[in-house]
């Protein structure tokens, strides 16, 4: 679809609904559904990945797609589900590996997600989405100086990407270590007093 190229999602959009109300054909539900993920409406690109893959259960992309919308929702336990019924049809792939650890790292269980990054980046350790996976799990797991060090070798790895992904990473890791401080104040009824806690 040519509105693609112009940056309109909104055209997109409207031209797979308007070929859907011609035709059912799974290939434009997979089409609308990349294109809503590509284009931020997570909740309707997860409806459509839910009813392609509902139909089509043995492609193993779109299944993949799938996964990753659902973490990029925020909804651990579903990419996690979802995860498990990948490994079930197409086995332990690198891609099932790598978005298991980005989802348990991002899902609340960290240290699982760091202990199964180590034999990711064994196989290989110029792979950028696993120094990615880990670099999240160590920021979640209240590590932040780390996963900044694994920043530097994400920009070693894929310079091109440093004014885009790699700059995103390092804000979500950076943000941990921005300096706070709380202020308490109390008064006092019928008192000249203030005090500062």
């Amino acid at each position: 679809v040519y509105a693609n190229w112009l940056g309109r999602a909104d055209l997109v959009e409207d031209t797979y609904k308007r070929m859907l109300a011609v035709s059912s054909d799974d290939a434009i539900v997979l089409s609308l559904a990349r294109s809503q993920g590509a284009a931020g409406r997570l909740d309707s690109a997860a409806a459509n990945y839910r009813a392609y893959v509902g139909r089509q259960p043995q492609d193993e992309q779109a299944l993949f797609e799938y996964i990753r919308v659902e973490r990029w929702r925020g909804n651990m336990p579903k990419s996690l589900d979802l995860l498990e019924e990948y490994r079930q049809r197409f086995g332990e792939t690198a891609n099932y590996r790598q978005q298991r650890v980005l989802a348990l790292a991002m899902g609340g269980q960290p240290a699982l997600a760091l202990q199964l990054s180590v034999p990711l980046l064994q196989e290989d350790p110029d792979a950028y989405d696993n120094h990615v996976a880990r670099t999240l799990a160590l920021s979640q797991s209240g590590r932040p100086r780390e996963a900044l060090d694994e920043v530097r070798v994400l920009e070693g790895i894929r310079p091109e990407l440093t004014a885009a992904s790699t700059e995103d990473i390092r804000r979500f890791v950076a943000t941990r270590l921005r300096h706070s401080a709380m202020l308490g104040c109390d008064y006092y009824h019928e008192s000249d007093s203030v005090e500062m806690v």
